[in-house]
């Protein structure tokens, strides 16, 4: 191989990782991004378990991430958090809680719905404990 073709990125990457981080931070459960991009689970257990995948299979995932290929090969979970916090304002409400304009308005309707689904799961449980 000549030292033309091989990309030197300063730190290691490990794509399958970063996938898995990008879809967990989205909130999109595995199967969901699977169905997404039209292959299976498994599929999808073994694409985030690689640390190299073809440029096709790049693209398929990213699109299906709702992300440019170029965001999954240069991500940087230290600048996405700070970006985050940077952008989440602590609401002084009595209801508490934040608003972040840049993550939760970009979610799914299928993760606001499973998200929601979760919720209400919770409060069951705090319900049966006599909690709520």
């Amino acid at each position: 191989m000549e030292t033309e073709d091989v990309v030197v990125t300063g730190r290691p990457r490990h794509i399958g990782r970063i996938i898995k981080r990008i879809r967990e931070m989205k909130g999109m459960p595995q199967y969901l991004l699977a169905s997404e991009i039209g292959i299976t689970p498994q599929t999808m257990c073994e694409i985030e378990s690689k640390e190299n995948i073809r440029k096709s299979t790049l693209a398929k995932v990213a699109k299906g991430l709702k992300v440019e290929p170029e965001y999954i090969e240069n991500f940087d979970e230290e600048a996405v958090m700070n970006n985050i916090f940077n952008n989440c304002q602590i609401s002084g409400s009595a209801g508490g809680g934040f608003t972040s304009g840049s993550v939760i308005n970009q979610a799914s309707p299928e993760t606001i719905e499973l998200l929601l689904q979760e919720i209400r799961n919770l409060n069951k449980q705090l319900k049966g404990n006599g909690e709520a």
